[in-house]
Protein backbone atom coordinates (compact mmCIF):
# COMPACT_ATOMS: atom_id res chain seq x y z
CA UNK A 1 0.00 0.00 0.00
CA UNK A 2 1.33 3.51 -0.75
CA UNK A 3 2.53 5.81 1.99
CA UNK A 4 -0.24 7.80 3.70
CA UNK A 5 -0.06 11.37 5.01
CA UNK A 6 -2.72 12.82 7.30
CA UNK A 7 -3.73 16.43 6.67
CA UNK A 8 -4.83 17.83 10.02
CA UNK A 9 -2.88 17.78 13.26
CA UNK A 10 -5.63 18.50 15.75
CA UNK A 11 -8.32 16.22 17.19
CA UNK A 12 -9.72 14.94 13.92
CA UNK A 13 -6.25 14.10 12.63
CA UNK A 14 -5.37 12.15 15.77
CA UNK A 15 -8.73 10.39 15.64
CA UNK A 16 -8.19 9.47 11.98
CA UNK A 17 -4.90 7.82 12.90
CA UNK A 18 -6.63 5.78 15.61
CA UNK A 19 -9.42 4.72 13.23
CA UNK A 20 -6.85 3.67 10.66
CA UNK A 21 -5.21 1.59 13.34
CA UNK A 22 -8.59 -0.10 13.93
CA UNK A 23 -8.81 -0.74 10.18
CA UNK A 24 -5.25 -2.09 9.98
CA UNK A 25 -3.85 0.68 7.77
CA UNK A 26 -2.08 2.90 10.34
CA UNK A 27 1.27 1.23 9.64
CA UNK A 28 1.30 2.96 6.25
CA UNK A 29 0.99 6.45 7.79
CA UNK A 30 4.32 8.31 7.51
CA UNK A 31 3.28 11.49 9.30
CA UNK A 32 1.12 14.58 9.27
CA UNK A 33 0.91 17.67 7.11
CA UNK A 34 -0.51 20.98 8.28
CA UNK A 35 -1.60 24.49 7.38
CA UNK A 36 0.09 25.74 10.59
CA UNK A 37 3.76 26.42 9.67
CA UNK A 38 4.82 26.55 13.32
CA UNK A 39 3.88 22.86 13.71
CA UNK A 40 6.29 21.61 11.04
CA UNK A 41 9.08 19.63 12.68
CA UNK A 42 7.03 18.75 15.75
CA UNK A 43 5.31 15.44 16.51
CA UNK A 44 1.66 14.45 16.79
CA UNK A 45 0.68 11.09 18.28
CA UNK A 46 4.29 9.95 17.92
CA UNK A 47 4.55 10.79 14.21
CA UNK A 48 6.36 13.74 12.60
CA UNK A 49 4.67 16.79 11.14
CA UNK A 50 6.46 16.68 7.82
CA UNK A 51 5.39 19.85 6.05
CA UNK A 52 2.62 21.94 4.58
CA UNK A 53 0.10 21.34 1.82
CA UNK A 54 2.88 21.18 -0.74
CA UNK A 55 4.70 18.33 1.00
CA UNK A 56 2.90 15.55 -0.94
CA UNK A 57 4.25 17.05 -4.17
CA UNK A 58 7.73 15.93 -3.08
CA UNK A 59 6.46 12.55 -1.82
CA UNK A 60 5.52 10.74 -5.07
CA UNK A 61 2.91 8.05 -4.72
CA UNK A 62 1.70 9.16 -1.30
CA UNK A 63 -2.00 9.58 -0.61
CA UNK A 64 -3.55 12.06 1.80
CA UNK A 65 -6.28 11.67 4.41
CA UNK A 66 -8.32 14.89 4.68
CA UNK A 67 -8.70 15.04 8.46
CA UNK A 68 -9.05 18.77 9.10
CA UNK A 69 -12.15 19.43 11.19
CA UNK A 70 -12.40 22.94 9.74
CA UNK A 71 -14.65 22.68 6.70
CA UNK A 72 -13.18 25.73 4.88
CA UNK A 73 -9.62 24.45 5.34
CA UNK A 74 -10.61 20.95 4.27
CA UNK A 75 -12.40 22.36 1.23
CA UNK A 76 -9.37 24.45 0.26
CA UNK A 77 -7.07 21.46 0.72
CA UNK A 78 -9.35 19.30 -1.44
CA UNK A 79 -9.16 21.86 -4.25
CA UNK A 80 -5.37 22.14 -3.91
CA UNK A 81 -4.76 18.39 -3.99
CA UNK A 82 -7.07 17.94 -6.95
CA UNK A 83 -5.26 20.71 -8.84
CA UNK A 84 -1.94 18.99 -8.22
CA UNK A 85 -3.18 15.41 -8.84
CA UNK A 86 -2.43 14.25 -5.30
CA UNK A 87 -4.18 10.98 -4.43
CA UNK A 88 -6.64 11.05 -1.54
CA UNK A 89 -7.26 8.24 0.91
CA UNK A 90 -10.76 7.31 2.10
CA UNK A 91 -11.14 6.12 5.70
CA UNK A 92 -14.13 4.00 6.73
CA UNK A 93 -14.15 2.74 10.31
CA UNK A 94 -14.92 -0.99 10.64
CA UNK A 95 -17.88 -0.25 12.92
CA UNK A 96 -19.65 1.90 10.31
CA UNK A 97 -22.68 0.36 8.59
CA UNK A 98 -22.66 0.97 4.85
CA UNK A 99 -25.77 0.07 2.87
CA UNK A 100 -26.19 -1.26 -0.64
CA UNK A 101 -25.27 0.82 -3.69
CA UNK A 102 -23.49 3.51 -1.70
CA UNK A 103 -20.91 5.70 -3.44
CA UNK A 104 -18.21 7.31 -1.27
CA UNK A 105 -15.76 9.80 -2.77
CA UNK A 106 -12.02 9.96 -2.26
CA UNK A 107 -10.67 11.65 0.85
CA UNK A 108 -13.88 11.09 2.81
CA UNK A 109 -13.90 9.89 6.43
CA UNK A 110 -16.73 7.72 7.78
CA UNK A 111 -16.29 7.62 11.55
CA UNK A 112 -17.18 4.97 14.14
CA UNK A 113 -20.85 4.13 14.52
CA UNK A 114 -22.02 5.95 11.39
CA UNK A 115 -24.95 4.42 9.51
CA UNK A 116 -25.17 5.07 5.78
CA UNK A 117 -28.35 3.64 4.29
CA UNK A 118 -28.87 2.37 0.76
CA UNK A 119 -28.40 4.34 -2.46
CA UNK A 120 -26.52 7.21 -0.82
CA UNK A 121 -23.99 9.31 -2.72
CA UNK A 122 -21.22 10.93 -0.66
CA UNK A 123 -18.71 13.24 -2.30
CA UNK A 124 -15.02 13.81 -1.67
CA UNK A 125 -13.53 15.29 1.48
CA UNK A 126 -16.69 14.71 3.52
CA UNK A 127 -16.59 13.90 7.24
CA UNK A 128 -19.47 11.88 8.69
CA UNK A 129 -18.72 11.97 12.38
CA UNK A 130 -19.47 9.61 15.28
CA UNK A 131 -22.93 8.03 15.19
CA UNK A 132 -24.37 10.11 12.37
CA UNK A 133 -27.24 8.54 10.40
CA UNK A 134 -27.53 9.23 6.68
CA UNK A 135 -30.84 8.01 5.26
CA UNK A 136 -31.53 6.31 1.96
CA UNK A 137 -31.02 8.24 -1.27
CA UNK A 138 -29.24 11.16 0.40
CA UNK A 139 -26.64 13.13 -1.51
CA UNK A 140 -23.77 14.70 0.44
CA UNK A 141 -21.65 17.02 -1.67
CA UNK A 142 -17.90 17.59 -1.40
CA UNK A 143 -16.33 18.79 1.89
CA UNK A 144 -19.58 18.76 3.86
CA UNK A 145 -19.46 17.93 7.57
CA UNK A 146 -22.10 15.79 9.29
CA UNK A 147 -21.51 16.16 13.03
CA UNK A 148 -21.84 13.48 15.72
CA UNK A 149 -25.37 12.20 16.22
CA UNK A 150 -26.85 14.13 13.30
CA UNK A 151 -29.77 12.41 11.57
CA UNK A 152 -30.58 12.93 7.91
CA UNK A 153 -33.84 11.38 6.76
CA UNK A 154 -34.21 9.94 3.29
CA UNK A 155 -33.48 11.92 0.11
CA UNK A 156 -31.82 14.89 1.82
CA UNK A 157 -29.33 16.83 -0.29
CA UNK A 158 -26.48 18.50 1.63
CA UNK A 159 -24.57 21.05 -0.43
CA UNK A 160 -20.81 21.40 -0.69
CA UNK A 161 -19.09 22.68 2.43
CA UNK A 162 -22.28 22.64 4.50
CA UNK A 163 -22.17 21.84 8.23
CA UNK A 164 -24.87 19.70 9.84
CA UNK A 165 -24.55 20.36 13.58
CA UNK A 166 -24.23 17.88 16.41
CA UNK A 167 -27.48 16.14 17.31
CA UNK A 168 -29.48 17.94 14.61
CA UNK A 169 -32.16 16.38 12.40
CA UNK A 170 -33.19 17.09 8.82
CA UNK A 171 -36.53 15.73 7.63
CA UNK A 172 -36.90 13.92 4.33
CA UNK A 173 -36.54 15.42 0.84
CA UNK A 174 -35.01 18.73 1.95
CA UNK A 175 -32.10 20.72 0.55
CA UNK A 176 -29.36 22.14 2.76
CA UNK A 177 -27.50 24.61 0.57
CA UNK A 178 -23.78 24.98 0.00
CA UNK A 179 -21.87 26.39 2.99
CA UNK A 180 -25.06 26.47 5.07
CA UNK A 181 -24.77 25.88 8.81
CA UNK A 182 -27.33 23.83 10.76
CA UNK A 183 -26.95 24.53 14.47
CA UNK A 184 -26.54 21.94 17.19
CA UNK A 185 -29.81 20.19 18.04
CA UNK A 186 -31.76 21.97 15.31
CA UNK A 187 -34.80 20.35 13.68
CA UNK A 188 -34.81 21.28 9.99
CA UNK A 189 -38.30 21.09 8.47
CA UNK A 190 -37.80 23.29 5.38
CA UNK A 191 -35.04 23.90 2.87
CA UNK A 192 -31.97 25.82 4.07
CA UNK A 193 -30.61 28.44 1.68
CA UNK A 194 -26.90 28.44 0.81
CA UNK A 195 -24.58 30.47 3.06
CA UNK A 196 -27.16 30.82 5.85
CA UNK A 197 -27.33 29.55 9.43
CA UNK A 198 -30.41 27.97 10.99
CA UNK A 199 -30.94 27.13 14.65
CA UNK A 200 -33.68 25.91 16.96
CA UNK A 201 -36.76 23.68 16.88
CA UNK A 202 -38.11 24.11 14.29
CA UNK A 203 -34.99 25.56 12.69
CA UNK A 204 -35.12 29.22 11.70
CA UNK A 205 -32.61 31.59 10.15
CA UNK A 206 -30.19 33.17 12.59
CA UNK A 207 -30.18 36.91 11.75
CA UNK A 208 -26.81 38.23 10.63
CA UNK A 209 -25.20 34.78 10.37
CA UNK A 210 -23.56 33.92 7.04
CA UNK A 211 -23.16 30.15 7.20
CA UNK A 212 -19.81 28.41 6.93
CA UNK A 213 -17.11 31.00 6.22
Amino acid sequence: MPDILIYGTRGMGRDALAWMDDAGTAADVRGFITHHPEEIGTEVAGLPVLGGLDHPLSHPGASVVLAAGSTPKRSDALAYFREHDVALCTVIHPSAVIGARVSIGDGTIICPGVIVCSDVTIGSGVIANYGAIIGHDCVIDDAAFVAPGANLAGTVHVGSGAHIGIGSSVVQKLQVGARAMVGAGAAVVRDVEPHTTVVGVPARNLPGARGVQ
